[in-house]
């Protein structure tokens, strides 16, 4: 348990690509994002959110990303 502490998601760069090169985001996602948005969100964590919601490169709805114009 972290009372009170800080729980940040930080995949080694090499693990990053290697994952992304077996398997894509899909893999990257379901190995390692949701893997850890689950268990927060099952431990009752605040989630903090520091993407720029105002940013272009950020937006991705419905599957498409809007940065491909």
């Amino acid at each position: 348990m972290n009372t009170g502490g800080v729980n940040i998601l930080n995949v080694p760069d090499a693990i990053y690509l290697k994952t992304i090169a077996e398997g894509g985001d899909d893999l990257f996602w379901t190995k390692f994002n949701k893997k850890w948005l689950d268990r927060a969100i099952e431990r009752g964590d605040n989630i903090r959110l520091v993407s720029d919601p105002h940013s272009a490169k950020n937006l991705y709805t419905n599957g498409v990303d809007e940065t491909d114009g």
